[in-house]
């Protein structure tokens, strides 16, 4: 099961879409019909397309954080708050998950690959 990101098929007539994992910004959030990347509005952990997509396509709603830069940067005699720790720590977390739904897919090519080349 993705941790990161949630594969729908469309109906030809949705435009809105769940978000079913957290994440820290409404930046992270991408959303791709048919592997292309859509412009989309987002609130309340919904998305919204401007169109609604073709009926069978996949509609991917993916969660990308920012891996080259951090979301809290502390400075010496700094007061850490829970908030700022906690920001800090999803932010590993969150691109640990996103690895992990890569890695998996990645094998999960070369597995249907090997399959196919028998």
């Amino acid at each position: 099961m993705a941790l990161s990101y949630k594969d729908y098929i469309a109906n030809g007539q949705a435009k809105d879409f769940a978000v079913p994992f957290s994440f820290i910004h409404d930046e992270d959030i991408k959303v791709f019909v048919d592997g292309k990347r859509q412009e989309r509005k987002i609130n309340n952990k919904v998305v919204t397309l401007s169109a609604a997509p073709e009926a069978n396509l996949i509609v991917r709603v993916k969660r990308e954080t920012p891996l080259h830069e951090r979301t809290v940067d502390f400075y010496d005699g700094s007061i850490l708050s829970e908030e700022n720790l906690d920001q800090a720590n999803e932010q590993l977390f969150f691109v640990a998950q996103e690895v992990l739904d890569y890695s998996e897919g990645l094998l999960k090519m070369k597995e249907w690959s090997l399959q196919c080349f028998k």
